[in-house]
């Protein structure tokens, strides 16, 4: 049938290409990272991490659950090194951020090509080659947030109602748990919530249906915070008193903390933590990389007007319609 004008064919590749292309980016990252992964103590918070990890420990300020969670089931492995241990866990996140970016970036650019030069220029980058074979939790912020704005992408772009609303509710429960993990996921919020809003199907029931599921899955991706009040408090290394409310609190806005306190206003607000950010681009990226990032974006943003690529989908005879769904009656129709 003839696809609905306005509609987004982003790419002619079929959908088995593009998981083979997806995976096969992100495996050549995560081969390339057995090359140099750790298999000891590194500086920074390393020592700390794999201790709190393998004894269920809390860690330094905001705790990172998550982390410490999955950590310790890395631990346990049979396998090498506490250290290598948990730097199988950097590679694996490190592959699953790369994957992602790469799914982003086709699907904004229509090109494979385009996609997996983003992608790995990403991966071999100095910053995230490093903590991609550490133990750290960055590689894993990376993963859940580039995964969740990936996942809400193809939400918005996905042909049926039941397939947009369970994408939305994914990117929701990645995002819960890169919360769980980091706190600058929230960087990704305002991405998360364009794509939402720029999602049809908000009307009526279905529209209430949508959002308590995306709540939902929101809440389940932070359940992980829950540990830090479980933890027990003769375990070493503990920071905090976060066995009851007040310190959980104190503990999750980072009071104690050097870098990155959570506030609302001041010099740990948003707009400094942001200007921090924006300062430490060049730096980090290189000024030919991020001049190519923002020349990019430009061009993105002005096909996207160009082909009303984000439109919803005009109702008409000739349009496809998706089939009838488990969802309450009239929920499947076009938003």
């Amino acid at each position: 049938m003839q696809p609905c004008p306005g509609g987004t064919q982003h790419s002619t590749m079929t959908p088995r290409g593009r998981w083979v292309g997806t995976l096969a980016v992100g495996l050549l990252a995560g081969v390339a990272l057995t090359a140099t992964h750790a298999e000891s103590i590194q500086a920074g918070d390393s020592g700390e991490l794999v201790a709190v990890a393998c004894r269920l420990g809390v860690a330094h300020p905001p705790g990172y659950p998550l982390y410490t969670l999955l950590g310790h089931a890395f631990c346990r492995l049979p396998w090498s090194t506490a250290a290598a241990r948990l730097s199988l866990l950097s590679m694996l996140s490190m592959v699953l951020a790369v994957a992602s970016l790469f799914a982003l970036a086709r699907r904004l650019s229509r090109s494979a090509a385009a996609a997996t030069v983003a992608a790995l220029a990403f991966a071999f980058a100095p910053v995230a080659w490093r903590y991609g074979g550490l133990p750290e939790v960055v590689a894993l912020h990376l993963a859940l947030t580039l995964a969740s704005v990936a996942a809400a992408l193809a939400a918005q772009q996905a042909p049926t109602q039941v397939r947009r609303s369970g994408g939305l509710a994914l990117a929701a429960l990645g995002f819960g748990l890169a919360l769980s993990n980091h706190p600058t996921a929230l960087l990704a919020l305002p991405l998360l919530v364009a794509a939402a809003i720029a999602t049809p199907g908000w009307r009526g029931r279905c529209g209430w249906l949508r959002a308590a599921g995306i709540l939902g899955a929101l809440v389940g991706g932070l359940t992980p915070y829950l540990y830090l009040l479980a933890a027990r408090v003769e375990t070493v290394p503990r920071w905090g008193e976060t066995q009851h409310w007040a310190g959980f609190v104190h503990h999750l806005l980072r009071r104690d903390a050097a870098t990155l306190p959570l506030a609302l206003v001041g010099p740990a607000g948003p707009s400094s933590t942001l200007g921090a950010f924006a300062v430490a681009l060049p730096a980090q990226l290189g000024w030919v990389l991020l001049g190519a990032a923002l020349a990019g974006t430009i061009l993105l943003l002005a096909d996207g007007v160009r082909r009303r690529s984000f439109a919803p989908c005009q109702r008409s005879s000739a349009c496809w319609r998706p089939s009838p769904s488990r969802w309450p009656r009239g929920c499947a129709a076009w938003g």
